[in-house]
């Protein structure tokens, strides 16, 4: 009876250690098959069911919105904007602030973005993501693909290590390195890049690709090859 009664204690206090260690991101974790919990070292193992996949809920403030003060002058607010992790296995180290993601993982950026990977390394403190084994990220109507991405979540920049491939239904983008600027809404995309769209395409040691305007800006040498003059 003692020993259980100690090792309940001992359990609150790494669930509170972790409420601690967490709490700038308010990090939630929902595990439909339970879990692992060494508690000497502060590491804790969460995994799925089936298709009922783990699931890590967050909130950071990095979407900017405007309010009326009380003298009626305007002022910027940080609005917190929900973020979502699935993966059929997730571990997280409490006392490095590091939490690993693997297998069927996928990561909830925004309502327009998203990113899927076979493992998934986040430390914490730096907000830096590192997603690795088939990666992909969705933004609208763009697939973007590559061997690699590195995620700097407070800045909202993605980099796709490749080759890389990005298209939608009109265009097709290839190169060597794409930086993903979602807080921008543009992509830079260097060595070798290459923008296609019908018959017509565009060569250059980098591109700048504006996803609002469907606007291009090349950098150096330039090749261009017009097929449909339409397009």
């Amino acid at each position: 009876m003692i020993k259980k009664f100690w090792g309940f204690i001992l359990l609150l206090g790494l669930l509170l250690n972790l409420s601690i260690g967490w709490a700038a991101g308010e990090l939630t974790i929902i595990a439909p098959r339970g879990g692992h919990f060494d508690l000497q070292h502060k590491v804790m193992k969460y995994y799925a069911d089936g298709s009922r996949l783990v699931e890590a809920r967050w909130k950071e403030s990095l979407i900017t919105g405007r309010e009326l003060s009380d003298n009626r002058k305007t002022k910027k607010r940080a609005i917190p904007s929900a973020r979502i992790l699935k993966a059929f296995e997730l571990t997280v180290d409490v006392t490095q602030n590091h939490l690993t993601a693997s297998q069927k993982v996928t990561l909830y950026y925004d309502v327009s973005t998203f990113a899927k990977c076979n493992l998934l390394d986040w430390e914490r403190l730096a907000n830096f993501m590192k997603l690795t084994g088939q990666v992909m990220i969705g933004y609208q109507d763009w697939i973007i693909k590559g061997n690699q991405i590195d995620a700097h979540l407070d800045k909202g920049l993605f980099i796709v290590y490749g080759p890389v491939e990005a298209f939608n239904k009109l265009n097709s983008i290839h190169g060597g390195k794409l930086i993903f600027d979602q807080a921008n809404r543009k992509a830079i995309i260097s060595d070798n890049a290459v923008v296609t769209r019908g018959g017509n395409e565009m060569a250059a040691p980098e591109i700048t690709y504006f996803f609002d305007t469907n606007q291009v800006l090349a950098s150096g040498s330039v090749r261009t090859k017009i097929i449909d003059e339409s397009e």
